[in-house]
């Protein structure tokens, strides 16, 4: 297994059968550990297969070292943007094309993967369900909302211009935000007169359930429209979601798999109406389970490897 992303690759490995013998070669976003190191790494390794996150450098030098099966496992936004990049779009290109078998978690690319793989499959993205356990919902006399997400190409500017209005007339609501600094998000806080929110640090993986354990609403994705990691995870916590679902990408499958999420439309007017409607506690705690009963069916960990086992016997 090379590079990672969203801890996809440490979870499947965590549920890979006994019999696998298996080694994670991972990198840092350093210049010479995400260059010469990470092909250095690779050289060194003898496998009978090589299944590799990101359709970037990592599956470029393995598909350049002539080792093969290669398994090139996207993760959207290398065939989102990336793909289209006058910078990196020749090394997407190469990987999908010359990849034994491409994976992909993000069913909005899909259709931009196929256009030059010959062999693409969707997959859902795996859930630690021992690590991330459902809690139980409470009434605690506040209503605390979570966001994992300070990114614009998340919607974030909607989520804080909604929090905004929704704290007017709802004085007992939090909003806490993970921060990595933005200066612009700081600006937006201020412009909407937000009051009562908590900027924290980005945390390690193993601290993320403690956080969607305080919430009582999760917002996550509200730009580009399908469950991601963090999605999934507060899902599986028992927290429920607000998100934004784009119509169609859940109709890959033989069977259209729409997660129960409260529709909402993306932008700060709809965010604000899907809070509007998770104010009560028994509206929380239904949802939270309709969620919980979805992506605990698909995105169990041990089905998604059962697949993936298959998969590698398929090409070795």
């Amino acid at each position: 297994m090379v590079n990672d992303c969203a801890y996809v690759g440490e979870t499947l490995l965590r549920y890979f059968p006994e019999e696998i013998e298996t080694k994670h070669i991972k990198r840092t976003r350093g210049l010479w550990d995400k260059t010469f190191g990470i092909a250095w790494k690779i050289l060194r390794t003898k496998a009978d297969l090589y299944h590799v996150h990101y359709a970037l450098q990592d599956s470029y030098i393995t598909l350049k070292t002539k080792k093969e099966p290669v398994i090139v496992h996207a993760h959207g936004s290398d065939c989102r943007s990336a793909l289209y990049d006058w910078k990196w779009g020749w090394i997407v290109r190469y990987d999908l094309k010359h990849a034994s078998k491409v994976l992909l978690d993000a069913p909005d690319v899909l259709d931009d993967a196929k256009e030059h793989a010959s062999d693409v499959e969707c997959i859902p993205i795996p859930v630690d369900f021992e690590l991330f356990s459902r809690q139980p919902i409470e009434e605690n006399g506040e209503l605390t909302i979570f966001s994992p997400y300070m990114r614009t190409i998340r919607g974030t500017d909607k989520l804080i211009r909604a929090f905004g209005e929704f704290e007017r007339s709802h004085p007992n609501s939090k909003l806490v935000m993970v921060n990595s600094g933005d200066a612009s998000l700081k600006r937006l806080i201020q412009n909407c007169k937000i009051k009562n929110i908590e900027l924290i640090k980005p945390v390690s993986h193993e601290q993320m359930p403690a956080l969607y354990e305080k919430a009582d609403i999760v917002v996550s994705d509200l730009n580009i429209g399908y469950l991601s990691t963090c999605s999934l995870e507060a899902m599986a916590v028992g927290r429920p979601l607000i998100q934004y679902i784009k119509e169609g990408v859940y109709s890959y499958g033989s069977v259209p798999l729409v997660p129960p999420t409260i529709p909402i439309e993306p932008t700060a007017q709809g965010v604000l109406s899907g809070m509007e409607k998770l104010i009560d506690l028994s509206s929380r705690r239904k949802i939270a389970e309709l969620q919980y009963l979805y992506v605990k069916e698909h995105n169990n960990p041990k089905k998604i490897v059962k697949r993936i086992m298959e998969v590698y016997e398929e090409l070795l």
